[in-house]
């Protein structure tokens, strides 16, 4: 049932990278396409490689149009004159979305210390946002809310096969997400970015769970993006970008670039900023995830079916005017892979009955219904 739009809007959608590999005009092609608000790169002060990596991060975003996410590390000792330096090497106030001041991997950075970083930051760039984030989940920062001290914002990352990596637990961990980001929202009374959010084990270069670039990842997306949006997030930062760990796979396609079943999902939504989330309703016996949403002048419905049977989706509360069907299933994954931009192109214009409209999915079958309000 889809129900009316809330007041919580879709936020800024981005993706982590690691290594920046060169890049073909094709492939620059897709991301440009995907546009992905920001970009986030996490540099270690204390590395003797942290220019180069700010330096491709900055010229990457700058290339794709988003904004840049940087996640700060240092050694033992943190040295103000290379924090400043990092500072000056940052892109304009407006590509910049926010400063991850990165704990060591056991606890978030001391309160003192995050104070110290941030004021350095703010001398050079007071309108650069800076957080105190959890290298690990939200386990580590709700052991430590006495040590966000002045920070502009908390954030955290999700990955979803800490405790169990069966296809039932992945599902299930779908609604520990939104859990997370409602806590963290009241106990730390400030911005709550997830960054970042992972499917498999592992980082943004590494090889990725057999299921990710599959229709399994994709619907696990479309839940994890309804979790976190509806949640109230301010931002979302999804591992990896290009490669076999991101929606553009670009690295593994001799036959030049293609695209993960995950990427038609991200580009769905981002296609829709700026948008509202749109209250649904899911009966509990359907083995489906939904996320709707509502710009100015259209709605969008996207469903994924999470099994391995064919399930009917009927789907009301919709307008009297045509919707725009397509379907992403094995007879579509091909062409959605090698062709995403004539596979983007192909929806089924169908007229609702009464607002309701219903939809075969195969198995772990995704559709994205489209549809114009006056």
């Amino acid at each position: 049932m889809v129900g009316e739009r809330t007041s919580q809007e879709l936020p800024p959608i981005g993706f982590q990278v690691g290594r920046i590999p060169i890049l073909s005009d094709d492939v620059m092609a897709i991301v440009r396409t995907l546009a992905p608000s920001h970009l986030r790169v996490d540099v270690c002060l204390s590395a003797g490689d942290w220019m180069g990596r700010l330096r491709d991060a900055v010229s990457l975003v700058s290339a794709v149009n988003a904004a840049l996410e940087v996640g700060i590390a240092w050694g033992r000792d943190l040295e103000v004159e290379t924090l400043r330096d990092l500072v000056a090497r940052l892109p304009a106030a407006d590509r910049v979305a926010r400063v991850l001041v990165l704990g060591d991997g056991k606890a978030l950075p001391r309160g003192e210390v995050l104070a110290s970083v941030r004021r350095e930051i703010k001398v050079l760039r007071p309108e650069v946002p800076v957080f105190t984030a959890a290298v690990g989940h939200f386990a580590m920062l709700n052991r430590d809310w006495e040590q966000l001290a002045d920070a502009d914002g908390v954030a955290y990352g999700i990955q979803a096969q800490v405790h169990a990596s069966d296809d039932l637990s992945l599902i299930e961990s779908l609604d520990g997400q939104s859990a997370t980001v409602i806590a963290a929202r009241v106990k730390g009374g400030r911005p709550v970015t997830v960054s970042a959010v992972a499917f498999g084990p592992g980082g943004p270069d590494d090889p990725p769970d057999p299921r990710w670039p599959a229709l399994f990842g994709a619907g696990w997306t479309i839940g994890s993006l309804a979790a976190l949006s509806g949640a109230g997030a301010a931002s979302l930062t999804y591992q990896g970008l290009i490669g076999a760990a991101g929606p553009v796979l670009a690295p593994v396609a001799a036959d030049g670039a293609k695209v993960s079943p995950a990427f038609h999902v991200l580009a769905d939504v981002l296609e829709m900023r700026p948008a509202q989330v749109v209250a649904t309703t899911l009966r509990e016996d359907l083995p489906a995830t939904v996320l709707a949403l509502a710009s100015d002048d259209t709605v969008r419905v996207m469903i994924a079916n999470l099994s391995a049977r064919e399930v009917l989706a009927t789907v009301s509360g919709l307008g009297a005017t045509p919707v725009a069907v397509r379907c992403l299933d094995a007879d579509s994954s091909e062409i959605a892979g090698l062709s995403p931009g004539r596979f983007r192109s192909s929806a089924e214009q169908r007229l609702p009955a009464e607002g309701v409209l219903s939809v075969v999915l195969g198995p772990f079958a995704l559709a994205a219904l489209t549809q114009a309000r006056g």
